[in-house]
């Protein structure tokens, strides 16, 4: 038997009181009482009945077990607002590293850190993208693939992953997503294995 949900009032009391209007949504608010859930309306009426998206979080490179995270969060966020997030998720990073997300189509299933990138979306922060350029193709190579670029700052969740998002045909080409990766510098050692973190991500 499952225990009983805390109150979203944060007087750690067991909520068993739910909000009416978030019945369908996917996040769920309980309160102990009409007091605290008054008390949370100031913060719940921003996304009151409105949907939400699980992540899935896998640190590429680990196993035995696999680092994992799955969190909610609200559809209406931005991927500013996703990076910070993640941060908190993984154990309170500082967020003051280089970062972006990507989706990207894998060369193989077996996706690691050396993995040659075929980014199709990129999704970066704005004062990051004004200095992303786009390098020519080596002497005899093809043309390199059109990278589509797009700001964190406005970007929202639902931008891609609505059905009827903005983006979505960009990131999921044939009615499945690419895969999300996230690319984090910590910005302390020079190996690569040890200098940038990435995570792959999939919204469930």
């Amino acid at each position: 038997m499952s225990s009983p949900a805390t109150c979203n009032s944060f007087c750690q009391n067991p909520g068993t009181l739910r909000c009416t209007r978030c019945k369908g949504a996917n996040l769920k608010r309980f309160y102990c009482s009409a007091a605290c859930q008054s008390w949370d309306w100031k913060f719940h009426k921003q996304y009151c009945s409105k949907k939400a998206y699980t992540f899935e979080l896998t640190l590429l490179g680990s196993s035995n077990p696999d680092i994992k995270r799955v969190f909610d969060i609200p559809a209406w966020f931005t991927f500013r607002q996703l990076h910070y997030t993640i941060q908190y998720a993984m154990g309170l990073w500082n967020c003051t590293h280089l970062h972006e997300f990507s989706f990207q189509r894998l060369s193989n299933s077996h996706r690691n850190l050396l993995t040659p990138r075929h980014d199709i979306l990129k999704i970066m922060p704005a004062d990051h993208l004004k200095d992303e350029f786009d390098m020519p193709p080596m002497p005899g190579m093809p043309p390199r693939r059109h990278v589509f670029k797009e700001r964190e700052e406005s970007l929202l969740l639902s931008d891609i992953f609505d059905p009827a998002g903005r983006l979505r045909c960009i990131a999921a080409p044939d009615e499945e997503f690419l895969p999300l990766i996230y690319l984090y510098d910590f910005g302390v050692c020079i190996n690569l294995y040890r200098r940038r973190l990435s995570m792959l991500m999939s919204s469930m």
